[in-house]
């Protein structure tokens, strides 16, 4: 058996793969929520849509949110030194900060069509009297809504969970990493070089 570098590479791309068998399952969710004159053109666009970001994730994501080592910018790296946030898995820079950005966007190309009356009253009142920048605001509105619920649910049960358990690793145990002390996987041991 050879030397392993410890980061599972099988299990990575095992994960890789479920991830893009949930394509399908997605096309055909959305699709049932669509008219049936649009159910093919609903699903096409999830297959197309996966195929289009994973080429942009290789081609601009990748060198935007990771230290590649070519000079790249690291955005989130930067983002989270300045507000001082421990994400380790980088959730709220993937996640938060793409999902509030489509949340955003996905009002700013919506069209009189794709939001019918019967199904969207409130949205096609908006859309036609303020246009797209008033479903813009709602959309804003709701996102600082969501947040602050978010907010507000965390911190309830931090403050919950913080009586009844203490809720950080000493120092030592953070330098030595927490991967190895909480569970004992190591991909790269930092206390052997």
């Amino acid at each position: 058996m050879g030397s392993s570098d410890g980061a599972n590479t099988p299990m990575m791309l095992m994960g890789s793969a479920m991830i893009l068998l949930m394509t399908p399952g997605q096309a055909f969710f959305y699709g049932g929520f669509s008219r049936p004159g649009n159910r093919l053109n609903v699903m096409m666009m999830s297959f197309f849509l996966m195929g289009l970001l994973g080429v942009l994730w290789v081609v601009i994501g990748y060198s935007l949110s990771s230290n590649t080592g070519f000079g790249s910018p690291c955005i989130d790296v930067s983002f989270k030194a300045t507000i001082q946030l421990d994400d380790s898995h980088d959730t709220f820079m993937r996640h938060g900060v793409a999902g509030t950005v489509g949340a955003l966007l996905r009002r700013m190309l919506a069209s009189m069509a794709l939001v019918p009356g019967d199904s969207f009253p409130l949205s096609a009142t908006i859309l036609e009297e303020s246009g797209h920048f008033g479903l813009f605001i709602a959309q804003l509105q709701a996102v600082t809504l969501t947040y602050g619920f978010v907010a507000l649910g965390t911190a309830i049960i931090l403050s919950i969970l913080g009586a009844l358990m203490p809720m950080r690793f000493s120092a030592e145990e953070e330098e030595r990493g927490l991967d190895f002390v909480a569970h004992g996987e190591e991909a790269y041991d930092p206390m052997t070089n």
